[in-house]
């Protein structure tokens, strides 16, 4: 689809990896997102992870104290400075969202986006859901965006599938 990008199979295999040494598997999903909001949530800490210019130690200095700062299980802690010694911290984004696919994945569940011309009530997102959750055989976690360009439609992306105007 447009907006979604392609994992790399390196944030793939990451991510499978840190899956399978985990046994708190949500847990450590809402670890992962905290330390990616850190670090890719402020532009001047994701380039200073991402640049070639400063060291990997003290990327993992400041790594550490974020670590610290948010009391990160050490499983996760160990998974985060393996990718900084690895130079592959950039990765950490992709590599969320592959671990939350996996996780999705073992749960029954699936993730989509909906576009609307207009913001939908709560009634619409109920009938969206249920028309795309009976389609799939799956729990359906979705994600909502107005995009006045839409002229009076709805579109739901769900994994490779694509709704238009059906949902109405």
């Amino acid at each position: 689809g447009g907006s979604v990008s392609q994992i790399s199979p390196i944030s793939k295999r990451y991510a499978k990896a840190l899956y399978g040494a985990v046994s708190h598997k949500v847990a450590i999903l809402n670890e992962l997102r905290i330390i990616v909001k850190i670090i890719f949530g402020d532009v001047v800490v994701e380039s200073f992870f991402s640049s070639r210019s400063h060291s990997d130690s003290q990327k993992l200095e400041v790594l550490s104290k974020a670590i610290q700062n948010n009391g990160l299980s050490e499983e996760l802690s160990n998974f985060l400075k393996l990718l900084v010694n690895k130079g592959r911290i950039v990765h950490l984004k992709d590599t969320l969202t592959a671990y939350e696919a996996l996780v999705d994945a073992d749960n029954g569940v699936i993730r989509g986006v909906v576009k609307s011309a207009v913001k939908l009530d709560a009634d619409a997102r109920h009938r969206i859901e249920g028309v795309v959750s009976h389609f799939v055989k799956k729990k359906v976690i979705l994600n909502y965006t107005e995009d006045p360009k839409l002229v009076g439609g709805v579109v739901a992306q769900v994994g490779g599938w694509t709704f238009e105007d059906t949902l109405d």
